[in-house]
């Protein structure tokens, strides 16, 4: 799923509309609370405690447990470099990086964990940075193209 997501760009214009346009995005907390309205954020185990609710198949126990679950694997996001209001970089800490870097606290330390995910918000719209793998899959493939083009020309 994180592969089709860093194709996509996201915006919310009506959101921006009704707070002041991009340049509401005037704090860090607001541009994490705008990211965490996008696709990119949605949290599966906090969607499947909402799922469990709407069908009503579930008794208030396991919707109790899967509620604690799913505050147990919330994200952390982070803000890593910011330009208000045109540009802000947001690292996602995930949970297990979070208890394997941080101490007591919970909480990753951004100097001593790397971020799972990076976004960039840039004047209002919404993209996630590709990860690694699919950075050197795309080098490869293309300079594989490359050669076979060349070979095709000789």
């Amino acid at each position: 799923m994180a592969d089709s997501l860093a194709s996509l760009v996201w915006r919310d214009d009506r959101w921006l509309a009704e707070n002041g346009g991009p340049q509401c995005l005037a704090s860090a907390d607001i541009a994490i609370q705008y990211l965490q309205g996008s696709p990119f954020t949605r949290d599966e185990p906090a969607r499947a405690v909402s799922d469990m609710m709407m069908s009503g198949g579930a008794s208030q126990q396991q919707l109790a447990e899967s509620a604690s679950l799913a505050s147990q694997k919330r994200s952390i996001y982070k803000v890593l470099h910011e330009q208000p209001p045109h540009l802000f970089v947001i690292g996602r800490f995930d949970p297990s990086d979070a208890s394997a870097s941080a101490g007591s606290g919970g909480a990753p330390a951004p100097s001593s964990a790397a971020p799972a995910c990076v976004f960039y918000i840039v004047d209002g719209a919404v993209y996630m940075a590709p990860n690694l793998h699919a950075v050197v899959a795309s080098r490869t493939s293309r300079c594989a193209q490359l050669v076979s083009q060349a070979w095709a020309a000789l």
